[in-house]
């Protein structure tokens, strides 16, 4: 890009050619984005350059097309958590389900030792009773 001997115009989001902007783009910048980069606003630019507004229908069906991918992109959000939270209910009832059998485990050792201790408690007060 030269240095141009007057003011530069710049391009506002909606393509409209404007003096110096801090928050906008030069218009030679935006003219060179290509199609495949941003092609709503190209479409708009070029329509806004020429004369020709969008009518109150395009409007419509743009609003319209856009609540439709915003509200796409919250259920697919929501469906993501919901599938996110039911795994992590089951990996957390399969934890549980662990720790039980475990405590299950450990109170029979449990039962079986103090049978043990029990039976050598008996034993061992016979033989100091001499009932041996």
């Amino acid at each position: 890009l030269g240095h141009a001997t007057g003011p530069r115009h710049w391009a506002t989001p909606l393509g409209h050619a404007t003096g110096p902007c801090h928050w906008t783009m030069p218009l030679d910048h935006a003219i060179n984005i290509r199609n495949d980069q941003c092609p709503d606003l190209l479409h708009n630019a070029h329509r806004i350059r020429h004369g020709g507004a969008m009518s109150e229908q395009e409007i419509a069906a743009q609003r319209k097309a856009e609540k439709a991918a915003f509200e796409q992109a919250n259920e697919e959000a929501y469906l993501r958590r919901v599938k996110t939270k039911h795994t992590e209910t089951r990996r957390k009832e399969k934890q549980v389900t662990n720790l039980e059998k475990v405590e299950m485990k450990l109170i029979q050792k449990l039962r079986n030792t103090q049978q043990l201790q029990q039976q050598a408690f008996h034993e061992l007060e016979s033989a100091l009773n001499g009932d041996v």
